[in-house]
């Protein structure tokens, strides 16, 4: 009877150990809210870099900074409380590879519908200049005939 006990209570412990494990305290950003301000720190340092070629004088760093501070702002967020989240992350590799793989989701959501709407741009470039390669064959044809009726 006291192994079962016993078992009910290593199964109970780990249970509950596992559930709590999972949750994060209330001080720290949950998954989700982090998932937006790193996604939206990733767009601006690829923006950054693409924006700014050449960085003499650390143009490239203060832009940066301006824009995390703007971010942390759109995401009603401190540096602090983001700071003390992003390391309570870093020692729950678990929870971190969990944020990552629900970021890397979304990333390629995003990544998709651009893709989608490149390709319907691409084929409506291509229907407006096949169209005006009609058209101005429409055009040569009428000249032609203009000038065939006048010799």
């Amino acid at each position: 009877m006291s192994y079962r006990l016993l078992l009910v209570a290593v199964i109970t412990f780990f249970t509950g150990a596992c559930s709590r494990n999972n949750q994060v305290p209330g001080n720290v950003l949950p998954i989700h809210r982090m998932k937006g301000i790193l996604i939206d720190m990733l767009e601006a340092s690829a923006f950054t870099n693409n924006s700014i070629r050449l960085d003499s004088g650390g143009i490239r760093q203060k832009k940066l900074k301006k824009l995390y501070r703007q971010i942390l702002i759109l995401h009603h967020t401190t540096l602090k409380v983001f700071l003390s989240s992003y390391s309570y992350y870093e020692h729950h590799p678990d929870q971190m590879q969990d944020l990552y793989n629900i970021m890397s989701v979304e990333v390629s959501e995003k990544k998709r519908n651009i893709d989608s709407l490149m390709i319907v741009r691409i084929d409506s470039l291509n229907k407006i200049r096949s169209d005006s390669v009609i058209l101005a064959r429409k055009d040569s044809l009428k000249s032609q005939r203009k000038v065939s009726i006048l010799k």
